[in-house]
């Protein structure tokens, strides 16, 4: 079965509580099943959000737009995006928020028209560099 994961990628001065708004739109638009910690380097911050159910490619799209127009922060909103994964691909649980990143980062690399900064300190921040399979 097809999830899906979202991250929102935010300026360094947002503080988490604004991203956690984020993840409210969201959810007012799909069933979040797991909201992930906020995770910060540099200029930027990340927070992953998991959907509970499948959502067709027309649908995600409906959402995403509809968190462009809903999400109006006082601070820089620098990315948002989505990615689907199928959980079948994952030796872990798709609930689980360390399951997703790995995932992501693999997906990432595969779709080079979407870029989620981060990745890697959120994975690291997780725990899940060293259960990731090596390639």
């Amino acid at each position: 079965m097809a999830r899906v994961a979202v991250c929102i990628v935010g300026s360094s001065d947002m503080p988490d509580e604004a991203l956690r708004r984020g993840a409210a739109v969201l959810a007012s638009e799909m069933e979040i099943r797991t909201i992930g910690p906020v995770v910060r380097e540099g200029e930027q911050a990340v927070l992953a959000v998991i959907a509970n159910s499948e959502l067709g490619p027309v649908r995600l799209s409906q959402v995403l737009q509809r968190f462009q127009e809903r999400t109006l922060f006082r601070y820089r909103l620098l990315a948002y995006g989505a990615l689907v994964y199928r959980s079948d691909n994952l030796n872990v649980p798709p609930t689980d928020m360390e399951a997703i990143i790995p995932a992501l980062e693999s997906l990432h690399r595969v779709d080079s028209g979407f870029e989620i900064p981060l990745l890697g300190k959120v994975s690291a921040h997780l725990g899940t560099d060293s259960d990731r399979p090596q390639s």
